[in-house]
């Protein structure tokens, strides 16, 4: 990594609404996949081929990149931009998104930044709300299915009684041996849940109504479902996850005794740090962040000064 500097590896001075921007595009920063797919990108011969030859030309890894879903347009927005710092937006009005990836995320102007860290949404995009009536489509996909699974059930019937040729359907039920067909009329797509359910307007105040939906919720929510909350991702998580980027990156450009003598600060700012167990745990990160990429891929900055490259 060239230019190296404490852009690189301090973020003590990235504020929290732009922690998870800075993670994506810090961890992009390290992809040589990435990299390599914004090359081709902004290159000339982009720029002179026509858009069923562009995809061929590099579509299918932006899909691939794009497969993490909005998190990608951190990084992405700009990638068939060239890289003039001082480029300035046509329209008054437009996104102030330049070309400059791969440079530290810091090195970016503040407006640039915030656009950059407002990472959209299903819900806020779509948008999404809570609840709401389904559509006629739904109802005949709910029956499909419904037909499909009693079908199946009472298929799995029969097979039990011609294994037990003699012996009555109740003697088999009561023997455990048949099973009713249990078919919930409910899908699920992309995190929603489309059903077939009732409500008893005139028996329920609008009150009962809501506490019993809300307790329907408590009891059904799928769990490994992952909550809007933001559980698990507290500020302090991606500041870890960006000092272990820094140490990472320290150890690649230089040696531990190298560092005691060029960079005193990084020494005191991770002095209680296991280095080497940091730069394992950034290199899981990076391919958390960045499932897309091939698992044998490294950190560009994944070996060390010190010659270690596992």
């Amino acid at each position: 990594m060239s230019d190296f500097s404490s852009l690189d590896w301090n973020f003590d001075n990235v504020p929290d609404d732009e922690l998870v921007g800075c993670c994506y595009w810090e961890y992009a920063r390290e992809s040589a996949f990435i990299r390599d797919v914004k090359r081709r990108c902004e290159g000339p011969q982009s720029r002179e081929l026509r858009m069923k030859e562009l995809w061929e030309y590099c579509g299918d890894d932006v899909e691939r990149i794009q497969s993490i879903g909005y998190p990608a347009e951190v990084f992405l927005r700009g990638f068939f931009f060239d890289r003039i710092e001082d480029r300035k937006p046509k329209h008054p009005k437009a996104q102030p998104i330049t070309g400059r990836f791969p440079c530290p995320w810091q090195s970016l102007s503040e407006v640039e930044r915030k656009e950059r860290s407002r990472i959209r949404t299903d819900r806020g995009t779509i948008p999404l709300v809570p609840f709401e009536r389904g559509q006629a489509c739904f109802a005949e996909w709910i029956a499909e299915y419904c037909q499909t699974q009693r079908t199946e059930a009472f298929r799995r019937q029969e097979e039990v009684k011609g294994k037990h040729p003699g012996i009555r359907s109740e003697e088999l039920w009561s023997a455990g041996k048949l099973e009713s067909p249990d078919v919930r009329p409910s899908l699920f797509t992309a995190g929603a849940e489309v059903g077939v359910f009732k409500i008893e307007w005139t028996a329920f105040t609008n009150e009962e109504l809501y506490d019993g939906f809300h307790r329907w919720i408590r009891q059904n929510r799928p769990r490994g479902l992952r909550s809007p909350d933001g559980r698990g991702h507290k500020p302090r998580d991606r500041r870890a996850a960006l000092d272990r980027l820094g140490m990472m990156r320290l150890l690649h450009r230089f040696t531990l005794r190298e560092m005691q003598e060029k960079c005193v600060e990084a020494c005191k700012a991770f002095g209680g740090y296991e280095w080497y167990k940091e730069r394992k745990r950034a290199l899981q990160t990076f391919h958390k962040l960045l499932p897309f990429l091939s698992s044998s891929e490294r950190p560009l900055a994944w070996p060390t000064k010190g010659g270690r490259s596992k």
